[in-house]
């Protein structure tokens, strides 16, 4: 499955000089000099080879985006246009539709691609950038490699102390009342008569029977003794935690492109890609009426009296 990626994806990219951001560039066809549409965005490898252009086409009733092999075009020289070679402007609109999705770049599509621009898988200078930047980068522009550098969140994790369990006793006191069983022991006095022959002493005076009389008391005493063990454990709970943190991606700032040779048309890339059916309507009937009149602003390059800037 092929990795590629859409270079809009990266607020910016790093362009070598052999490299020119051709973004907003028109296209248009070398054989017929017809005017395609327009460089939307760009579709690189993982190592930052150009693949495909993101080419708008533009018509007055569509907004069809399809992607055409890096090597099947060419940068002009001098002018901000993209020269397709080899192609007419109707096998450019049989390409298949894309939908700006590079996920859905796969062998299958791509077999279309190549089909439909009238070349084979196997033709080498079909994705070749060296071929497409050959006016501009020379030989070193075949291996040159955009840079494309974002910030990336990386979550990790560290054991820190959440909060700390405390296991603690307290005494306390509870009056506690029970009835206990008590035997003592009492005096009962029972009289029994002597008869008269019955051979007993008997005098009178003054006498005592003393009888120590037991009873039970109530011992209180208290004893501890163990009722129930308690045991503090510790387990590992799982939660989900949304992390948030603002990124930084690189964005290129070119000071004195124009003096190397290099255009960088970031900045006019939003006024170019939005523009709307109006304006793509005059661009179109200027086109026709400087064919008709022989202006030569309607050769190589934008025309001066294009709505586009």
């Amino acid at each position: 499955m092929p990795n590629y990626s859409a270079l809009s994806q990266y607020q910016n990219a790093n362009f070598p000089a052999e490299m020119a951001d051709v973004r907003g560039f028109e296209v248009r066809t070398r054989d017929g000099d017809d005017k395609v549409g327009t460089v939307e965005d760009l579709v690189c490898t993982a190592d930052g080879q150009l693949r495909y252009l993101d080419v708008a086409l533009g018509g007055l009733f569509t907004s069809r985006h399809v992607v055409l092999p890096v090597g099947a075009a060419q940068v002009d020289r001098q002018e901000n246009v993209v020269w397709i070679t080899g192609m007419t402007k109707d096998q450019v609109k049989a390409l298949p539709d894309y939908t700006g999705d590079v996920g859905l770049i796969d062998d299958g599509y791509e077999t279309q691609v190549t089909s439909a621009s009238g070349r084979t898988g196997t033709d080498a200078d079909l994705y070749d950038q060296g071929r497409f930047y050959a006016e501009r980068g020379g030989t070193a522009a075949r291996d040159a490699r955009l840079v494309l550098s974002e910030e990336q969140l990386v979550v990790g994790k560290r054991q820190v102390q959440a909060g700390e369990a405390t296991l603690r006793k307290t005494v306390e006191t509870e009056h506690v009342r029970e009835t206990v069983p008590l035997v003592h022991e009492e005096v009962t006095i029972e009289r029994h008569p002597i008869s008269a022959d019955a051979s007993r002493d008997a005098t009178i005076g003054e006498d005592s029977i003393r009888v120590p009389l037991m009873a039970e008391e109530a011992v209180v005493d208290k004893r501890v003794v163990a009722k129930e063990e308690v045991t503090l454990n510790k387990r590992a709970v799982t939660e989900e935690r949304v992390i948030e943190e603002d990124l930084r991606r690189e964005r290129l700032v070119a000071d004195g492109v124009e003096q190397q040779g290099v255009s960088d048309v970031s900045a006019t890339r939003g006024r170019t890609g939005g523009r709307g059916l109006a304006d793509r309507a005059v661009d179109a009937l200027d086109d026709v009426k400087d064919r008709v009149d022989g202006n030569p602003a309607s050769r190589p390059g934008r025309d001066a009296t294009d709505s586009r800037i």
